[in-house]
């Protein structure tokens, strides 16, 4: 059975780093030494066929040239599913082995003939980054970083992909018993870490770019136990920084989604 889940891990995210809120936070972004995800050569393909089937994304290009992404949950490999303008078909798509595999694909954004999808897998300590480039012929797992080391959880929860050598993708880290904030940039031959605005308690879920010199973010930041306040972050070519955002009151208070046409034409929903 298939089912549409939207940020299946987002939620528990907020939770935990709102009950970690107050933790002290380690240095922003630890990059150099930060852990790769696997190459091509350590992954295996998704099966045919699961009981319980879980997507986490869709994008499309065209009335024709659609994906859909997510997870097999039974199995924990990576779910990824084409429209061609006339019905849905499975796509293999590479799981990194690990010792406990759990791939999953939360975002993924499109273009024509390519695409990204991004997500997590877990080598059985924590959950690593994970990154996956459609080519026109088949997906393969490409290097990304993962700042939270071989102990601590990272994970990629959003892509945009503006241009064909061009892409940003968003999730966060465990940092120093908090979480934060986590942005990486496809720069045509690989994905590197970029800082983030530090905030404690940070996580972001969505992303959007139009241009090399505009780009947003969305997600949350923890204020305290079970409560968190929306956090907007812009890239205007240079580096991020956090711009304010409205929040209705108190409680968990969460962005997931973003659209932009323009550094001063956005939107942003949660």
């Amino acid at each position: 059975m298939r089912s549409f889940a939207r940020f299946p891990v987002l939620a528990i995210a907020v939770i935990a780093a709102a009950a970690a809120f107050g933790a002290a936070a380690g240095p922003a972004l630890a990059f150099p030494a930060a852990r790769k995800s696997p190459s091509p050569t350590s992954a295996r393909q998704s099966p045919a066929t699961s009981m319980n089937d879980i997507f986490s994304s869709v994008a499309a290009s065209s009335a024709s040239n659609a994906w859909a992404v997510g997870g097999y949950d039974d199995a924990r490999l990576t779910l990824t599913e084409h429209w061609n303008g006339t019905r849905w078909r499975l796509v293999p798509s590479p799981s990194p082995e690990g010792t406990a595999g759990r791939g999953h694909l939360f975002g993924v954004a499109v273009r024509p003939a390519q695409a990204w999808a991004v997500g997590r897998y877990s080598d059985g300590t924590a959950n690593q980054t994970l990154a996956e480039h459609w080519n026109g012929t088949a997906w393969k797992v490409v290097p990304t970083v993962s700042p939270g080391g071989a102990a601590n959880a990272s994970q990629l929860e959003r892509v945009a992909y503006y241009s064909r050598s061009r892409a940003w993708a968003v999730g966060s880290y465990a940092n120093g018993g908090a979480s934060q904030a986590l942005i990486e940039r496809w720069n045509g031959s690989a994905w590197k870490g970029i800082p983030s605005p530090p905030v404690t308690g940070s996580a972001l879920a969505g992303i959007a770019a139009d241009s090399p010199s505009n780009a947003w973010a969305v997600g949350y930041y923890a204020t305290g136990v079970a409560q968190s306040q929306t956090l907007i972050e812009h890239w205007n070519g240079i580096k991020w920084s956090t711009v304010p955002s409205p929040d209705p009151g108190t409680g968990l208070h969460v962005l997931t989604s973003v659209t932009a046409v323009s550094a001063s034409d956005a939107g942003a929903v949660g």
